[in-house]
């Protein structure tokens, strides 16, 4: 299996999410699994990804802003063929915002399912991502009510997994 992951910029001083997502790449590298790290910006998490055997491939753009701009236009569409050619069986996004340069390499066959980590409230409403939900194969929430929140926003509810936050016991030291 081949996973691709993005992270906007892998830097540890971004906060939860990067840190999550660092944690969760790295450990199913650690049971074997191929991992290729999209990014658009540097980040100190880079090194440790590359330490941990993990492919990093920068890209320019995850998404279009300004429709009129050739620039971002053009960087969007580069961004979608090299993830393409990369060829993975998972795109995991780690926020809906990433869901627009998932979601298009797997309309062109580049990718063949794409997961979303849906960590924070729903979005007010973006055309991009709008278009995305229906494209996505499978949602992540942590709890019931980040279900309901993002179902009322038209996420379908039987694409949404909920798989609790957690943390290892066996990480924090016994009380003296």
């Amino acid at each position: 299996m081949h996973l691709i992951a993005l992270d906007m910029q892998p830097a540890s001083n971004r906060g939860g999410q990067e840190k999550s997502l660092f944690d969760i790449l790295t450990g199913l590298r650690d049971l074997g699994v191929k991992i290729t790290l999209l990014y658009v910006l540097d980040g100190d998490l880079l090194q440790k990804y590359r330490g941990k055997g993990i492919d990093c491939v920068r890209i320019s753009r995850i998404s279009i802003v300004n429709k009129l701009s050739l620039v971002e236009v053009f960087g969007f569409i580069a961004s979608v063929f090299r993830v393409c050619r990369l060829g993975g069986d998972v795109f995991y996004i780690n926020q809906i915002m990433d869901a627009p340069v998932a979601v298009a390499a797997k309309m062109l066959g580049g990718i063949r399912r794409v997961v979303c980590h849906l960590r924070l409230p729903p979005l007010v409403d973006c055309w991009q991502i709008r278009r995305s939900i229906p494209r996505i194969d499978r949602f992540i929430v942590a709890n019931r009510l980040m279900k309901r929140l993002h179902c009322e926003t038209g996420v379908p509810e039987e694409n949404v997994e909920i798989i609790p936050n957690g943390f290892w016991m066996d990480r924090f030291p016994e009380p003296a």
